[in-house]
């Protein structure tokens, strides 16, 4: 990630009975090397190495699609190992880490006019994926996914508050038309969301997703979470899983969309509304 941030990623087989290798994917392990500006390991250089930490933590859970765990602290490089570190930061051959083919290097483009303003839109779309994925109630993360998705969305104005559910529908029919018609035609579509396909329009349908998304963070917000308990006895209901997945489809689309073409919505802007 950028030239300051290498990772290192090492799977290991895990010691319980073989069978349980079939079922849980093998334990993963990131050893992250930061090269954090300084004259020497001191407070300014561990300051800037853990305030990055969290957020390259952030990025490895959603390139691995499961959480990663932060360490308890960050602890200076051996010196030993400096010039080879340094070696491979350097290095053309090592790839940028990347998710479906984008790259999730949200670093570099700090360099950029406008980066720092995409940085922390990004990172905070990140950290709030990283919080859904840890979630045991499936309502929780469905809120934390449309979080991820709709901080994106908002600008850093005065008038950000104008417009919401209008900005919200309008930025993802144009970001990612194609994602949505892929949730639309899931087959716990209709289950998960309340609503019939019928003969309607892939525009219409879209349009009705994305307000179904919008309203049900906004009911869990504002009314509190609805019970979810299923028993083994009561049976299994699959709509809550299904949404779940849904819904982390739709933020994961709406990250990676965002980081291949960022852009900035107008609706709200009193010049326009």
């Amino acid at each position: 990630m950028g030239t300051s941030i290498l990772l290192e990623f090492v799977e290991t087989e895990r010691e319980p009975p073989s069978e349980e290798k079939h079922i849980l994917a093998p334990r993963a392990m990131v050893h992250v090397h930061i090269a954090a500006p300084g004259p020497c390991d001191g407070y300014f250089s561990s300051h800037i190495a853990h305030g990055v930490v969290e957020t390259v933590g952030a990025v490895c859970t959603f390139a691995l699609g499961r959480p990663v765990e932060l360490p308890h602290m960050v602890i200076p490089s051996k010196p030993e190992t400096l010039p080879q570190l340094d070696e491979r930061r350097t290095d053309r051959e090592i790839l940028t880490l990347a998710r479906k083919g984008t790259s999730l290097d949200i670093v570099s483009p700090l360099a950029a006019d406008g980066g720092l303003e995409l940085f922390r839109r990004v990172r905070a779309a990140l950290i709030t994926f990283d919080a859904a994925v840890r979630q045991d109630r499936d309502s929780v993360p469905c809120i934390l996914y449309v979080v991820a998705a709709e901080c994106l969305t908002t600008p850093y104005t005065e008038w950000r508050h104008s417009k919401l559910t209008k900005r919200f529908i309008e930025f993802f029919h144009e970001l990612m038309p194609t994602d949505l018609d892929q949730i639309v035609a899931h087959g716990n579509f209709e289950e998960a969301f309340g609503i019939r396909r019928g003969a309607r329009t892939a525009r219409a349908l879209r349009h009705e997703l994305l307000d179904r998304v919008y309203d049900y963070r906004s009911g869990q917000l504002h009314q509190g979470l609805s019970p979810s308990y299923q028993g083994l006895g009561v049976g299994f209901d699959a709509a809550n899983e299904a949404r779940r997945g849904l819904f982390c489809d739709f933020a994961e689309a709406t990250i990676l969309r965002y980081l291949a073409a960022p852009r900035v919505s107008l609706i709200g802007h009193p010049a326009f509304e």
